[in-house]
Protein backbone atom coordinates (compact mmCIF):
# COMPACT_ATOMS: atom_id res chain seq x y z
CA UNK A 1 0.00 0.00 0.00
CA UNK A 2 1.98 2.95 -1.34
CA UNK A 3 0.40 5.84 0.59
CA UNK A 4 -1.15 5.23 3.97
CA UNK A 5 -1.63 7.31 7.09
CA UNK A 6 -3.45 6.27 10.24
CA UNK A 7 -5.00 9.38 11.74
CA UNK A 8 -6.91 7.75 14.62
CA UNK A 9 -7.82 4.23 15.72
CA UNK A 10 -9.77 2.95 18.71
CA UNK A 11 -10.46 -0.60 19.86
CA UNK A 12 -13.69 -1.43 21.71
CA UNK A 13 -15.57 -4.50 22.85
CA UNK A 14 -19.27 -5.35 22.77
CA UNK A 15 -20.20 -8.49 24.70
CA UNK A 16 -23.40 -10.03 23.39
CA UNK A 17 -24.57 -13.56 22.61
CA UNK A 18 -26.99 -14.39 19.83
CA UNK A 19 -30.68 -14.59 20.78
CA UNK A 20 -30.03 -12.49 23.85
CA UNK A 21 -30.74 -8.86 24.71
CA UNK A 22 -28.05 -8.79 27.40
CA UNK A 23 -25.25 -6.53 26.26
CA UNK A 24 -22.23 -4.83 27.79
CA UNK A 25 -19.96 -2.29 26.13
CA UNK A 26 -16.30 -1.59 26.84
CA UNK A 27 -15.49 1.67 25.08
CA UNK A 28 -11.91 2.39 24.13
CA UNK A 29 -10.46 5.46 25.83
CA UNK A 30 -7.13 5.38 24.00
CA UNK A 31 -6.13 6.53 20.50
CA UNK A 32 -3.66 4.20 18.78
CA UNK A 33 -0.98 5.78 16.58
CA UNK A 34 2.02 3.44 16.87
CA UNK A 35 3.58 1.13 14.28
CA UNK A 36 1.65 -1.90 15.52
CA UNK A 37 -1.73 -0.19 15.17
CA UNK A 38 -0.64 1.18 11.78
CA UNK A 39 0.14 -2.36 10.59
CA UNK A 40 -3.10 -3.61 12.18
CA UNK A 41 -5.22 -1.03 10.30
CA UNK A 42 -3.41 -1.76 7.02
CA UNK A 43 -4.11 -5.47 7.38
CA UNK A 44 -7.82 -4.86 7.92
CA UNK A 45 -7.98 -2.61 4.84
CA UNK A 46 -6.05 -5.06 2.67
CA UNK A 47 -8.38 -7.86 3.75
CA UNK A 48 -11.39 -5.66 3.01
CA UNK A 49 -10.40 -4.70 -0.52
CA UNK A 50 -9.39 -8.24 -1.48
CA UNK A 51 -13.02 -9.27 -1.21
CA UNK A 52 -15.55 -9.14 -4.05
CA UNK A 53 -18.60 -9.40 -1.78
CA UNK A 54 -18.69 -5.66 -1.10
CA UNK A 55 -21.96 -3.74 -1.30
CA UNK A 56 -22.32 0.02 -1.76
CA UNK A 57 -24.86 2.58 -0.69
CA UNK A 58 -25.29 6.14 0.60
CA UNK A 59 -26.90 7.68 3.65
CA UNK A 60 -30.66 7.25 3.67
CA UNK A 61 -32.30 10.47 2.49
CA UNK A 62 -35.87 9.21 2.18
CA UNK A 63 -37.02 10.15 5.69
CA UNK A 64 -36.04 13.79 5.23
CA UNK A 65 -34.07 13.73 8.50
CA UNK A 66 -30.52 12.58 9.09
CA UNK A 67 -30.00 9.36 11.03
CA UNK A 68 -28.07 9.58 14.35
CA UNK A 69 -24.81 8.18 12.96
CA UNK A 70 -24.84 10.55 9.98
CA UNK A 71 -25.32 13.49 12.35
CA UNK A 72 -22.46 12.20 14.50
CA UNK A 73 -20.27 11.62 11.44
CA UNK A 74 -20.85 15.15 10.14
CA UNK A 75 -20.19 16.64 13.59
CA UNK A 76 -16.82 14.87 13.62
CA UNK A 77 -15.98 16.09 10.10
CA UNK A 78 -16.78 19.66 11.14
CA UNK A 79 -14.55 19.44 14.22
CA UNK A 80 -10.78 19.92 14.38
CA UNK A 81 -10.55 16.11 14.20
CA UNK A 82 -8.09 15.95 17.09
CA UNK A 83 -7.74 12.89 19.34
CA UNK A 84 -10.40 14.18 21.75
CA UNK A 85 -12.82 14.73 18.85
CA UNK A 86 -12.31 11.17 17.66
CA UNK A 87 -12.73 9.72 21.16
CA UNK A 88 -16.06 11.53 21.44
CA UNK A 89 -17.05 10.26 17.99
CA UNK A 90 -16.06 6.73 19.03
CA UNK A 91 -17.98 6.87 22.34
CA UNK A 92 -21.21 8.05 20.70
CA UNK A 93 -20.88 5.67 17.76
CA UNK A 94 -20.54 2.71 20.15
CA UNK A 95 -23.69 3.83 21.98
CA UNK A 96 -25.66 3.90 18.72
CA UNK A 97 -24.30 0.50 17.62
CA UNK A 98 -25.03 -1.10 21.02
CA UNK A 99 -28.61 0.20 20.91
CA UNK A 100 -29.12 -1.27 17.43
CA UNK A 101 -27.63 -4.61 18.49
CA UNK A 102 -29.75 -4.71 21.64
CA UNK A 103 -32.88 -4.50 19.47
CA UNK A 104 -31.62 -7.27 17.17
CA UNK A 105 -31.59 -10.62 19.02
CA UNK A 106 -29.65 -12.31 16.19
CA UNK A 107 -26.73 -9.89 16.53
CA UNK A 108 -23.45 -11.09 17.97
CA UNK A 109 -20.84 -9.00 19.77
CA UNK A 110 -17.17 -8.69 19.01
CA UNK A 111 -14.21 -6.36 18.99
CA UNK A 112 -15.12 -3.07 17.33
CA UNK A 113 -12.40 -1.17 15.47
CA UNK A 114 -13.13 2.43 14.49
CA UNK A 115 -10.52 4.33 12.48
CA UNK A 116 -9.86 7.46 10.44
CA UNK A 117 -7.35 6.65 7.71
CA UNK A 118 -5.83 8.38 4.69
CA UNK A 119 -4.97 6.36 1.60
CA UNK A 120 -5.84 7.41 -1.91
CA UNK A 121 -8.91 8.86 -0.19
CA UNK A 122 -9.84 9.72 3.40
CA UNK A 123 -11.95 6.98 5.02
CA UNK A 124 -13.76 6.25 8.24
CA UNK A 125 -14.02 2.52 8.78
CA UNK A 126 -15.68 0.37 11.39
CA UNK A 127 -14.95 -3.34 11.59
CA UNK A 128 -16.32 -6.09 13.81
CA UNK A 129 -13.73 -8.76 14.55
CA UNK A 130 -14.14 -12.19 16.10
CA UNK A 131 -11.68 -13.80 18.48
CA UNK A 132 -10.11 -17.18 17.89
CA UNK A 133 -7.78 -19.38 19.89
CA UNK A 134 -4.20 -19.59 18.69
CA UNK A 135 -1.06 -21.09 20.17
CA UNK A 136 2.16 -19.19 20.75
CA UNK A 137 5.64 -20.68 21.00
CA UNK A 138 8.06 -18.57 23.07
CA UNK A 139 11.67 -18.28 21.96
CA UNK A 140 13.98 -20.87 23.51
CA UNK A 141 11.03 -22.60 25.17
CA UNK A 142 9.50 -25.84 24.01
CA UNK A 143 6.01 -25.03 25.13
CA UNK A 144 2.61 -24.05 23.69
CA UNK A 145 0.82 -21.06 25.11
CA UNK A 146 -2.87 -20.62 24.21
CA UNK A 147 -3.92 -17.06 23.35
CA UNK A 148 -7.01 -15.31 22.06
CA UNK A 149 -6.28 -13.36 18.89
CA UNK A 150 -8.39 -11.21 16.57
CA UNK A 151 -9.38 -12.72 13.23
CA UNK A 152 -8.29 -10.04 10.79
CA UNK A 153 -8.09 -12.37 7.79
CA UNK A 154 -11.76 -13.21 8.24
CA UNK A 155 -13.55 -9.97 8.97
CA UNK A 156 -16.90 -10.65 10.58
CA UNK A 157 -18.44 -7.46 9.21
CA UNK A 158 -17.15 -4.06 8.15
CA UNK A 159 -18.26 -0.71 6.77
CA UNK A 160 -16.28 2.04 5.07
CA UNK A 161 -17.28 5.66 4.44
CA UNK A 162 -15.30 7.52 1.80
CA UNK A 163 -15.13 11.05 3.21
CA UNK A 164 -13.94 12.56 -0.08
CA UNK A 165 -16.84 11.02 -2.02
CA UNK A 166 -19.29 12.11 0.67
CA UNK A 167 -18.14 15.73 0.50
CA UNK A 168 -18.23 15.75 -3.32
CA UNK A 169 -21.46 13.80 -3.71
CA UNK A 170 -23.75 16.58 -4.91
CA UNK A 171 -24.93 15.31 -8.27
CA UNK A 172 -22.16 12.82 -8.98
CA UNK A 173 -22.80 9.12 -9.33
CA UNK A 174 -20.68 7.88 -6.42
CA UNK A 175 -21.61 5.55 -3.60
CA UNK A 176 -19.63 6.66 -0.56
CA UNK A 177 -20.63 3.90 1.91
CA UNK A 178 -19.52 0.33 1.38
CA UNK A 179 -20.08 -2.86 3.36
CA UNK A 180 -18.31 -6.17 3.53
CA UNK A 181 -20.04 -9.27 4.72
CA UNK A 182 -17.32 -11.64 5.84
CA UNK A 183 -17.97 -14.35 8.41
CA UNK A 184 -21.37 -12.76 8.98
CA UNK A 185 -23.83 -11.54 6.38
CA UNK A 186 -24.49 -7.79 6.43
CA UNK A 187 -27.26 -7.44 8.98
CA UNK A 188 -30.03 -4.88 8.82
CA UNK A 189 -29.04 -3.59 12.26
CA UNK A 190 -25.55 -2.73 10.94
CA UNK A 191 -26.98 -0.91 7.92
CA UNK A 192 -29.42 0.90 10.23
CA UNK A 193 -26.56 1.81 12.56
CA UNK A 194 -24.74 3.62 9.75
CA UNK A 195 -28.00 5.17 8.57
CA UNK A 196 -27.46 3.77 5.08
CA UNK A 197 -30.00 3.22 2.36
CA UNK A 198 -31.22 -0.39 2.28
CA UNK A 199 -31.09 -0.26 -1.53
CA UNK A 200 -27.52 -1.46 -1.98
CA UNK A 201 -25.50 -2.45 -5.03
CA UNK A 202 -22.85 -5.17 -4.75
CA UNK A 203 -19.49 -5.42 -6.49
CA UNK A 204 -20.82 -8.41 -8.41
CA UNK A 205 -23.95 -6.54 -9.48
CA UNK A 206 -21.96 -3.47 -10.57
CA UNK A 207 -19.40 -5.60 -12.44
CA UNK A 208 -22.22 -7.36 -14.27
CA UNK A 209 -23.67 -3.96 -15.21
CA UNK A 210 -20.27 -2.81 -16.42
CA UNK A 211 -19.73 -5.94 -18.52
CA UNK A 212 -23.20 -5.53 -20.04
CA UNK A 213 -22.48 -1.89 -20.92
CA UNK A 214 -19.08 -2.72 -22.42
CA UNK A 215 -20.51 -5.50 -24.59
CA UNK A 216 -23.34 -3.33 -25.87
CA UNK A 217 -20.99 -0.45 -26.62
CA UNK A 218 -18.35 -2.58 -28.37
CA UNK A 219 -20.95 -4.41 -30.48
CA UNK A 220 -22.51 -1.09 -31.49
CA UNK A 221 -19.33 0.85 -32.29
CA UNK A 222 -16.73 -1.63 -33.54
CA UNK A 223 -16.56 -3.96 -36.52
CA UNK A 224 -16.73 -7.68 -35.73
CA UNK A 225 -13.06 -8.25 -36.61
CA UNK A 226 -12.02 -5.58 -34.05
CA UNK A 227 -14.14 -6.72 -31.13
CA UNK A 228 -12.09 -9.63 -29.81
CA UNK A 229 -8.87 -7.60 -29.46
CA UNK A 230 -10.76 -4.64 -27.97
CA UNK A 231 -12.50 -6.88 -25.40
CA UNK A 232 -9.19 -8.50 -24.47
CA UNK A 233 -7.58 -5.09 -23.89
CA UNK A 234 -10.47 -3.98 -21.67
CA UNK A 235 -10.33 -7.26 -19.74
CA UNK A 236 -6.58 -6.85 -19.15
CA UNK A 237 -7.08 -3.29 -17.87
CA UNK A 238 -9.90 -4.25 -15.50
CA UNK A 239 -8.15 -7.39 -14.25
CA UNK A 240 -4.73 -5.83 -13.61
CA UNK A 241 -5.78 -2.43 -12.25
CA UNK A 242 -4.66 -1.75 -8.66
CA UNK A 243 -8.01 -0.87 -7.03
CA UNK A 244 -6.48 -0.67 -3.54
CA UNK A 245 -4.36 2.34 -4.48
CA UNK A 246 -7.09 4.34 -6.24
CA UNK A 247 -10.48 3.72 -7.77
CA UNK A 248 -10.71 3.30 -11.53
CA UNK A 249 -12.35 6.38 -13.01
CA UNK A 250 -15.09 5.53 -15.48
CA UNK A 251 -13.80 8.44 -17.58
CA UNK A 252 -10.35 6.78 -17.72
CA UNK A 253 -11.90 3.49 -18.81
CA UNK A 254 -13.89 5.39 -21.43
CA UNK A 255 -10.79 7.03 -22.91
CA UNK A 256 -9.01 3.65 -22.92
CA UNK A 257 -11.85 2.01 -24.84
CA UNK A 258 -12.21 4.75 -27.45
CA UNK A 259 -9.12 7.07 -27.43
CA UNK A 260 -10.33 9.09 -30.44
CA UNK A 261 -13.62 9.87 -28.70
CA UNK A 262 -12.71 9.58 -24.99
CA UNK A 263 -16.14 10.55 -23.61
CA UNK A 264 -18.17 8.29 -25.89
CA UNK A 265 -18.41 5.28 -23.56
CA UNK A 266 -18.88 7.52 -20.51
CA UNK A 267 -21.82 9.28 -22.18
CA UNK A 268 -23.24 5.91 -23.23
CA UNK A 269 -23.16 4.60 -19.63
CA UNK A 270 -24.56 7.81 -18.13
CA UNK A 271 -27.38 8.10 -20.66
CA UNK A 272 -30.52 7.55 -18.55
CA UNK A 273 -32.24 5.74 -21.42
CA UNK A 274 -29.68 2.92 -21.16
CA UNK A 275 -30.44 2.46 -17.42
CA UNK A 276 -26.99 1.37 -16.26
CA UNK A 277 -26.27 1.60 -12.52
CA UNK A 278 -22.49 2.11 -12.56
CA UNK A 279 -20.50 4.41 -10.26
CA UNK A 280 -18.28 7.06 -11.83
CA UNK A 281 -15.44 5.57 -9.76
CA UNK A 282 -15.02 1.78 -9.64
CA UNK A 283 -13.44 0.80 -6.32
CA UNK A 284 -13.42 -2.95 -6.85
CA UNK A 285 -14.22 -5.56 -9.48
CA UNK A 286 -15.53 -9.12 -9.47
CA UNK A 287 -12.84 -10.82 -11.54
CA UNK A 288 -15.00 -13.86 -12.22
CA UNK A 289 -17.59 -11.66 -13.96
CA UNK A 290 -15.23 -9.82 -16.31
CA UNK A 291 -14.23 -13.18 -17.82
CA UNK A 292 -17.44 -12.81 -19.83
CA UNK A 293 -15.60 -10.20 -21.92
CA UNK A 294 -13.16 -12.72 -23.39
CA UNK A 295 -13.31 -16.11 -25.03
CA UNK A 296 -13.42 -19.32 -23.03
CA UNK A 297 -9.94 -20.83 -23.14
CA UNK A 298 -8.88 -24.36 -22.21
CA UNK A 299 -5.48 -25.86 -22.90
CA UNK A 300 -4.88 -29.43 -21.88
CA UNK A 301 -2.41 -32.16 -22.76
CA UNK A 302 -4.43 -33.48 -25.71
CA UNK A 303 -7.18 -30.91 -26.16
CA UNK A 304 -7.38 -27.15 -26.73
CA UNK A 305 -10.70 -25.31 -26.70
CA UNK A 306 -11.52 -21.69 -27.46
CA UNK A 307 -14.94 -20.19 -28.12
CA UNK A 308 -17.11 -17.12 -27.64
CA UNK A 309 -19.09 -17.69 -24.44
CA UNK A 310 -22.10 -15.65 -25.57
CA UNK A 311 -22.59 -17.88 -28.62
CA UNK A 312 -22.84 -21.07 -26.54
CA UNK A 313 -24.92 -20.11 -23.51
CA UNK A 314 -27.44 -22.94 -23.05
CA UNK A 315 -25.78 -25.05 -25.75
CA UNK A 316 -23.28 -26.94 -23.59
CA UNK A 317 -24.60 -29.51 -21.13
CA UNK A 318 -23.03 -31.89 -18.65
CA UNK A 319 -24.46 -35.39 -19.00
CA UNK A 320 -23.88 -38.89 -17.62
CA UNK A 321 -23.38 -37.72 -14.02
CA UNK A 322 -21.28 -34.76 -15.16
CA UNK A 323 -18.70 -37.01 -16.79
CA UNK A 324 -19.46 -36.09 -20.42
CA UNK A 325 -20.15 -32.90 -22.33
CA UNK A 326 -22.91 -32.43 -24.88
CA UNK A 327 -22.61 -29.64 -27.48
CA UNK A 328 -25.89 -28.55 -29.07
CA UNK A 329 -26.15 -26.89 -32.48
CA UNK A 330 -22.42 -26.97 -33.30
CA UNK A 331 -21.17 -25.16 -36.43
CA UNK A 332 -21.72 -27.22 -39.58
CA UNK A 333 -18.09 -26.59 -40.52
CA UNK A 334 -16.98 -28.28 -37.29
CA UNK A 335 -19.05 -31.38 -38.03
CA UNK A 336 -17.69 -31.51 -41.60
CA UNK A 337 -14.09 -31.15 -40.42
CA UNK A 338 -14.50 -33.84 -37.74
CA UNK A 339 -15.89 -36.23 -40.37
CA UNK A 340 -13.27 -35.37 -43.00
CA UNK A 341 -10.43 -36.00 -40.56
CA UNK A 342 -11.90 -39.25 -39.27
CA UNK A 343 -12.49 -38.07 -35.73
CA UNK A 344 -16.20 -39.09 -35.82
Amino acid sequence: MESFKLNHLTLNLINKDQNSNDISVVKGDKIFHDDISNSFAKKIIETYFKKSNIERSNFNQLSGTKEPFQQLFETYLNSERHDDDFLKFNENALSILALKMEKAPQSLGGHIVLADVQMNHNFIFIAILNEKTAYLAENNKIDLIPAQILEIDKLAMAGFINIDYFKANTNENKHYISFLYGLRKIANYFVDFLGADQDRISTTMQTSELVKAIKQFINKNFAEEEREEKMQNIYDLLYNYNYKESGLLLSYLSSSIYPNQPDEFLNFVQNEENQFDIDSVIDNIDKSKIKQLVKFQYKGKDLDLSFNKDKYVGKINLIHNNKDIELLDPPKELITQLKDEGVV
